[in-house]
């Protein structure tokens, strides 16, 4: 019988800074793999640090501004680094 090994990245995000989360998840994932991971399960709302929707519209926006969608450089780099580390990745992230 086959198992399959699952990472769980309980880790703290830089914020909302998507770039500095992506490495940041980067890292993680490459020693989940290492470690014999098939998937890695990332934190709610990864890509903003699982920060609330601020309640002031002009703040509110700035939130908004940071969602992806399926199609965003985000989401497209880490389906190519799965591909690259040959396991799935369960990203999490605000959707457009």
């Amino acid at each position: 019988m086959n198992k399959i090994v699952v990472a769980l990245l309980q880790i703290s995000a830089c914020g909302t800074d998507l770039v500095s989360n992506q490495a940041k998840g980067e890292a993680y994932c490459r020693q989940a793999s290492a470690m014999g991971a098939d998937i890695a399960l990332f934190p709610k709302l990864w890509s903003v640090g699982y920060s609330p929707c601020p309640s002031d519209p002009v703040l509110r926006q700035g939130w908004l501004d940071l969602a992806r969608d399926r199609d965003s450089d985000f989401v497209e780099h880490y389906c190519n680094f799965a591909r690259e580390l040959k396991m799935a990745i369960a990203l999490t992230y605000l959707e457009r």
